[in-house]
């Protein structure tokens, strides 16, 4: 009775134990090399979270494509650490941009990732003036008057890089964070995916966000 679980929980163990390309070390990279690294690229949203064996799997379906899945594709991805440094986790019902590692196997016909560079490639996605934004933090400095990055300075955005104003509170006091339009960060990456694929430095037209977002 106990042989039918087995091959599930091998399955997740694997998962687990595989090494990971950013296991031993997790430094700052750029949105450039975070995107040629990923496996998949999409803005998708979490529709349940599930427990199988103990392990927190989030299963997901794609908005909107950038890198690999199509738009409706569902998958599923770890959604808890895999190591000390490892910040990967996930919300039901979230709306993520998420820079995605592929993983051996399928789990229930989905295709199974995990969040790359430990966790750092999930970036929810917020409304913030009637608009859909990625949260970006921002460093200013003699050398950089302004440098954005996303998941707490973990992927350094371009220099120049559009953002709208940012907040402050009621005493004025500047928030340390500025929103970023999805559309910009998207039409961003898709730039980015398309140059690597292409072997030159064009892009295209910014992609049709999907009707919800």
């Amino acid at each position: 009775m106990h042989k039918r679980g087995l091959p599930v929980r091998l399955f997740l163990l694997a998962l687990l134990l595989m090494p990971d390309a950013a296991r031993g070390e997790v430094a700052p990279t750029t949105l450039e090399k975070m995107t040629g690294r990923a496996d998949a690229i999409a803005v998708a949203r979490v529709d349940r979270i599930i427990s199988v064996n103990g392990v927190r799997v989030a299963l997901a379906a794609v908005f909107l494509p950038l890198k690999e899945l199509p738009v409706g594709q569902r998958f599923a991805f770890i959604a808890q650490p895999t190591w000390a440094c490892d910040d990967s986790t996930a919300r039901q019902g979230e709306i993520v941009l998420l820079f995605l590692t592929r993983r051996r196997g399928m789990l229930g016909g989905l295709p199974v990732f995990s969040i790359a560079h430990a966790g750092s490639g999930r970036v929810p996605v917020e409304r913030h003036g009637g608009r859909s934004v990625l949260w970006a933090w921002l460093r200013r400095s003699s050398a950089e008057p302004q440098r954005l990055s996303l998941s707490y300075e973990m992927i350094r955005l371009p220099a120049g890089f559009p953002s709208l104003p940012e907040p402050v509170d009621k005493n004025g006091v500047p928030s340390g964070r500025v929103p970023i339009l999805l559309s910009d960060a998207q039409k961003a990456i898709r730039s980015l995916v398309t140059a690597r694929a292409a072997g030159s430095s064009g892009g295209p037209g910014a992609l049709t966000p999907h009707p919800l977002m």
